[in-house]
């Protein structure tokens, strides 16, 4: 399911989704860290579809704050590590 979705999303959303990367890399982060870093969900398009397309996982939640940790998935941290290695 994610191997075909995570592409296309990549091709669409290369910037917000490299943005993550070039932040965080495989790193965890929180969406007020993005938002503190300045990077934003593209207008038009909402967290959850990043999620439900496989782009971001859940690292950890921290149910006391309801705070969800989110971590880039394994196939985008290879698609950019191998973005990298060709340049």
């Amino acid at each position: 399911m994610t191997t075909r979705s995570v592409p296309q999303m990549i091709r669409v959303y290369g910037a917000f989704v490299g943005a993550i990367h070039e932040a965080y890399g495989a790193r965890p982060f929180t969406l007020s860290c993005l938002r503190a870093c300045g990077i934003k969900t593209p207008i038009g398009t909402h967290w959850s579809k990043f999620v439900t397309r496989g782009v971001v996982v859940p690292a950890t939640r921290d149910h006391k704050e309801k705070v969800t940790v989110w971590k880039l998935a394994p196939a985008v941290v290879e698609h950019f590590a191998a973005q990298e290695v060709r340049a």
